[in-house]
């Protein structure tokens, strides 16, 4: 299982996650916009969230990953790593962002997603990352606990708490 930037060599198992993910009434958190966005428009956003001199205005610079098999046969996951944080961000969303396949889920695939993405911030010479979860789901929390996330306060936004996670690297 590895983690790896979404090409064009992907489009058939990314069209088949956000299919699977989309026909379950799931939200695709951690997409950059799979759910809105046909794969072609897709992948030239993601190009643009790389660069801070072409990431939309109002959005952050971000990386989006896919969680595949070693043979690329499958997405279980998608992730994206926001390289800085605004004032929602810092709020609410975090650093990360990320969802399982309905279907993979119990199966350890978040926690080695988190895993793997602290490890580029580490590598990336961040200190410290932030990850938060709605109060709601327990799983995230879950996932969060076991990569040793400390938690800091929660915070509400209009009817969603969100709960709020420190990784220092």
């Amino acid at each position: 299982m590895k983690l790896i930037k979404p090409t064009e060599k992907n489009r058939n198992i990314v069209l088949k996650f956000k299919e699977d993910m989309m026909n379950r009434g799931e939200v695709i958190c951690g997409g950059a916009r799979l759910m809105e966005l046909d794969f072609d428009e897709w992948i030239r956003h993601l190009k643009l969230l790389q660069n801070e001199a072409t990431c939309p205005e109002g959005l952050v610079p971000s990386c989006n990953y896919i969680y595949v098999d070693d043979d690329e046969t499958k997405v279980f996951g998608i992730i994206d790593l926001r390289k800085e944080l605004n004032d929602y961000l810092l709020n609410y969303g975090g650093h990360i962002g990320y969802s399982v396949a309905p279907d993979e889920r119990r199966k350890g695939y978040a926690g080695a997603m988190l895993k793997a993405a602290l490890e580029i911030y580490k590598n990336e010479g961040y200190g410290k990352v932030l990850i938060t979860c709605n109060k709601n789901n327990l799983a995230s929390k879950k996932t969060i606990l076991s990569q040793n996330g400390i938690f800091e306060d929660e915070r509400n936004n209009g009817d969603e708490t969100y709960l709020r996670f420190w990784f220092s690297l």
